[in-house]
C-alpha cells in the first residue's frame, strides 16, 4: 500500500519522485522536457528596511501583494560592484535604498525565492524630472548634498549646509563656503592669474569695513584697509594706522637712495637721538632756516 508520494522539481528541471510504502521508500528521478517551473516576473515593492545586520548592504522590501509580511534580506542590484586590493569592499557605485522608496524587483532565474532588488522608480510624489529639454542629471541624498550636471547651464556640488562650487558652463566658477576653508599641500602650490587678482577679507562681496589685496597684471599691488597695516619680522616692524600715522621700529634702521634721499614735512621735522649724532658728507654742507640755532 502506498502512503505518500513526494515529487521535487530543481533548477534543471530533474524531477524525484519519492514513493513510500508502510516498509520501504523508493526514489525515482526523470527529466520532463516539456515540464513548468513556478516562475516570477518583475514586482514593485517598497522597502521596510535598509538595517542588514550583516553590513552587506541588502534591504527587506515588501510587495504590494503582501499584507503585514515582508521578504528576507536581499541583494542590491547597482552598476558596478566588487571589491580589490586597494578597496576591500564597496568599490564600485554603493547606493542603497532608503526606508519607503519604491523598488523593482527581479528574480535570478525567474525563481520566486530569488529576488533581488533592480533599481529604485520615482513615482508621482517624488519624481521631478530633468527640466526643460531634459538637461539635469543628479546624485543627491537625504541630507540635502547635491551633485547637479545641467547640460543648459553647468555643474553644481552642494552640501546641506548650502556651500557650494559652480562651473556656470561659461567659464566661471564660484565657491561659496559658509564657515571654514582649509587647504592642506604637501609640496608647492602655484596660481597663476590672468589679470587681476583681489582678495576682500572682512565682509561679504567686499563692501563695508574690510581689507582688500589687489595685483594685476601690470605689475602694481594695492593694499587697503580701514584700520591698520603692519609688516614685522623678527625686532623690526613697520605699522600704518587708519590716523595716517606711520611707525618705523627696529635695531638698526638705514635709509640709502642711490641718487637722493629726500625728508620733507609740511610740519615741524623732529630728529631725535638719546646717544651721539654724526652726520658725514664729501660735499658742501649747508644749513639753512629763519632761524638756526646750534647748541
Amino acid at each position: 500500500m502506498i502512503t505518500e508520494c513526494t515529487h521535487e522539481v530543481d533548477a534543471k528541471k530533474d524531477i524525484t519522485t519519492i514513493i513510500s510504502k508502510p516498509s520501504q521508500q523508493i526514489r525515482v528521478i526523470y527529466r520532463v522536457q516539456n515540464s513548468f517551473l513556478p516562475t516570477q516576473s518583475l514586482n514593485p515593492a517598497m522597502v521596510i528596511s535598509n538595517s542588514d545586520p550583516l553590513n552587506q548592504g541588502h534591504i527587506q522590501v515588501r510587495f504590494d501583494w503582501q499584507m503585514h509580511n515582508i521578504t528576507e534580506w536581499i541583494r542590491v542590484m547597482t552598476r558596478d560592484a566588487g571589491g580589490g586590493d586597494k578597496v576591500s569592499t564597496n568599490r564600485g557605485f554603493m547606493s542603497i535604498p532608503e526606508v519607503g522608496d519604491q523598488v523593482m524587483v527581479g528574480f535570478q532565474h525567474q525563481l520566486p525565492d530569488r529576488p533581488f532588488v533592480m533599481g529604485s522608480m520615482f513615482h508621482g510624489k517624488v519624481g521631478g524630472g530633468g527640466g526643460a529639454g531634459n538637461n539635469i542629471k543628479s546624485i543627491s541624498g537625504k541630507s540635502g548634498n547635491v551633485i547637479c550636471l545641467n547640460d543648459g547651464a553647468g555643474i553644481e556640488i552642494k552640501d546641506k549646509n548650502g556651500n557650494h562650487v559652480t562651473l556656470s558652463g561659461d567659464g566661471d566658477v564660484t565657491t561659496e563656503v559658509s564657515n571654514n576653508n582649509t587647504e592642506k599641500i604637501g609640496v608647492n602650490r602655484t596660481i597663476n592669474v590672468g589679470t587681476n587678482n583681489t582678495i576682500n577679507i572682512g565682509s561679504k562681496d567686499g563692501g563695508g569695513a574690510n581689507a582688500v589685496l589687489k595685483m594685476d597684471s601690470a605689475g602694481n599691488v594695492s593694499i587697503t584697509c580701514d584700520k591698520e597695516i603692519k609688516f614685522k619680522t623678527g625686532s623690526s616692524s613697520i605699522t600704518l594706522y587708519e590716523d595716517g600715522c606711520i611707525d618705523i621700529e627696529g635695531l638698526n634702521i638705514s635709509i640709502k637712495g642711490t641718487k637722493s634721499v629726500c625728508n620733507s614735512s609740511d610740519g615741524e621735522v623732529h630728529i631725535k637721538g638719546s646717544g651721539s649724532a654724526e652726520a658725514l658728507f664729501k660735499g658742501t654742507t649747508k644749513i639753512t632756516g629763519s632761524q638756526v640755532d646750534i647748541n
